[in-house]
């Protein structure tokens, strides 16, 4: 699959649209044509002098690896399971503590 990125000499990508900028990221398009089109708007609007010194930067993507997902979802399951369960113990204890605390002020205000 090429997707297809306008770079400015900074190394900056184009937002397209027709209030477009530069930034680390910017945007791409998955078609040519579609590129042309946001090309061909800018020319409309007067905006072309902002693209003088940019390129189109073709960039391929291409499957490298697969991973099954389920291990992963599996594990990260088990993490938040473990967070929860954590998360009840420290509220437990907290609660237990807040107890024992109005039992000693309750045990010294009957006992004096």
């Amino acid at each position: 699959m090429i997707i297809y990125k306008i770079r400015n000499s900074e190394g900056l990508f184009s937002t397209g649209g027709m209030d477009f900028s530069f930034h680390e990221k910017g945007k791409e398009w998955k078609e040519r044509r579609h590129l042309i089109t946001h090309l061909t708007q800018t020319i409309n609007c007067g905006n072309e002098r902002f693209y003088e010194n940019c390129n189109i930067v073709e960039f391929e993507l291409k499957e490298t690896d697969r991973y099954a997902i389920g291990p992963i979802l599996q594990h990260k399951k088990q993490e938040l399971i473990e967070c929860e369960e954590n998360e009840k113990r420290i509220r437990q204890k907290d609660k237990e503590k807040r107890e024992y605390k109005l039992f000693q002020e309750l045990s010294k205000k009957f006992n004096e």
